[in-house]
This record gives structure tokens, C-alpha cells and sequence, in this order.
């Protein structure tokens, strides 16, 4: 599980940015301890000779492995990724995340060095 840090914002936006800092296999369960929208997302995968692949999970845990993921971005190798989603992208349940080297289900393999994601949800 990588290491979690949350900052709140002031409004209008009244959101919360969280930095799991080295994203890897292990699941970082419900990182925000509630639910909400997820506004965007930033992936910084430049530490890695190959491609990462971020995975959301619309509850507050998951088994990496075994829990299909809701969302899957794919960072390509040395490359950084911001996806912003203008609507929002609602979680009811929880937020859990959890970052490996092959997309879909069944990946189960952590990147070889550091993959720090931000995401911006309110």
C-alpha cells in the first residue's frame, strides 16, 4: 500500500486532493474514508521502463487479482498521465486503488519502481 497524503480545499470547489505515493499491488482500501465524485487524476509513471496500469474500484476494499476493476488507465512507460472527468465520476461506495504492471483483472505483478497518483475528489 503506497502512503497516503490528503490536502482540503477552500471553496468553491470544496474538494479533497489525496497523493498515494508509490501506488503499487496492494490495495489501498477506501483511501478516502467515505464516498464521492472523482474529478481527476494524475499518474506519474516516469520512474518506469515499462507501462503501469492504475486501477479504481468502486468499493472499500478490493483483492487484487480477483476484483474486476471500474476504472483501468494505462500510463504508458517514463510517461506522466492527468485524466480529467469535467462530471465526475461517482463512487458510492468507497474509493480503493491499486496500480500494476498488466491491465484487466487479473494483473497482480507491481510496477518496479514508484507510481505516485493524485486524485481530486469531492
Amino acid at each position: 500500500m503506497g502512503t497516503l497524503t490528503s490536502t482540503g480545499q477552500a471553496s468553491p470547489l470544496a474538494t479533497k486532493i489525496f497523493k498515494i505515493a508509490t501506488a503499487n499491488n496492494s490495495a489501498n482500501a477506501n483511501f478516502t474514508g467515505s464516498t464521492g465524485t472523482l474529478f481527476m487524476i494524475q499518474i506519474d509513471n516516469t520512474a518506469n521502463s515499462a507501462a503501469s496500469f492504475v486501477k479504481l474500484v468502486d468499493a472499500t476494499s478490493a483483492t487484487v487479482g480477483t476484483t474486476a476493476p471500474d476504472i483501468v488507465i494505462k500510463v504508458p512507460a517514463s510517461q506522466q498521465r492527468s485524466v480529467l472527468f469535467p462530471k465526475g465520476i461517482a463512487f458510492s461506495s468507497g474509493f480503493t486503488l491499486f496500480c500494476t504492471t498488466a491491465g484487466g483483472t487479473a494483473g497482480t505483478t507491481s510496477p518496479s519502481s514508484a507510481v505516485n497518483v493524485i486524485c481530486v475528489i469531492n
